[in-house]
């Protein structure tokens, strides 16, 4: 088997005979009634357990991460797609749950460096998240290279904009539908794609460096800098 879909029902645990399915490409587990990673999925994250590079778990109530849990995940060197969008309520992520993933990160600094492409879409409470260091950290994103933290309450002041300056392989960032005001961007030097359209923006500065494609519609942008000069520009909306 290579592909499981089992969305869309009740289940709020899975069975450990799981990780038998050793050739499994795709796991589907969205909206069902987790509140936490199963253990069964963080194991089959391992490289040398399962072949599993797309887990979706989009639509859970995932609420806690345990240390366990996120110990067996840092050999998710093959993974490229975990969605956890619509899932978590950061309002109930208990300090001990963050304590546990900042000291697994800190033991196992290759954790889940395999993956490419993490969704945090449309989280209920984003905007009580202290700083966007927190979630650079809680979330593991320093090695993905596509983020979305679309249709949140996202209010990023300069400071912590210039944090995304440590993702090194960032190439596409979806802000779209916050709150965001000014905002400068140039400390991300991969950056290709940035949908920063429907926020609060007046003044909007990016590294041009490898941009291709920038969707800013419906601001008030009344100063665009891009520098150095995109050579490789291929779209450009800032159109109200």
């Amino acid at each position: 088997m290579q592909a499981l879909h089992i969305h869309n029902n009740h289940l709020f645990s899975l069975p450990g005979d799981l990780v038998a399915l050793r050739k499994l490409f795709i796991l589907v587990l969205a909206f069902n009634r987790f509140t936490s990673i199963p253990s069964v999925v963080a194991q089959m994250t391992d490289v040398r357990i399962s072949d599993v590079e797309n887990i979706i778990m989009a639509g859970n109530g995932i609420d806690t991460l345990p240390h366990e849990i996120v110990t067996k995940m840092k050999y998710a060197k093959k993974v490229n797609y975990f969605s956890l969008s619509w899932s978590f309520n950061y309002q109930f992520l208990s300090q001990s749950c963050v304590d546990a993933i900042l000291l697994a990160i800190q033991y196992n600094p290759s954790l889940l460096a395999g993956l490419t492409h993490v969704l945090l879409q449309h989280y209920t409470g984003i905007s009580n998240i202290p700083t966007i260091s927190y979630l650079l950290l809680t979330f593991w994103i320093l090695y993905f290279n596509q983020v979305d933290f679309r249709m949140n309450e996202l209010i990023l002041d300069p400071e912590e904009a210039s944090k995304f300056g440590l993702l090194e392989h960032l190439t596409h960032l979806d802000i779209r539908d916050n709150k965001v005001g000014d905002i400068d961007l140039r400390p991300i030097k991969t950056l290709e794609y940035l949908n920063c359209g429907r926020n609060e923006i007046g003044a909007l500065q990016i590294n041009g460096l490898a941009l291709k494609n920038l969707f800013a519609a419906h601001n008030s942008i009344e100063k665009l800098t891009v520098n150095p000069k995109p050579e490789w520009l291929l779209q450009i909306d800032v159109s109200q």
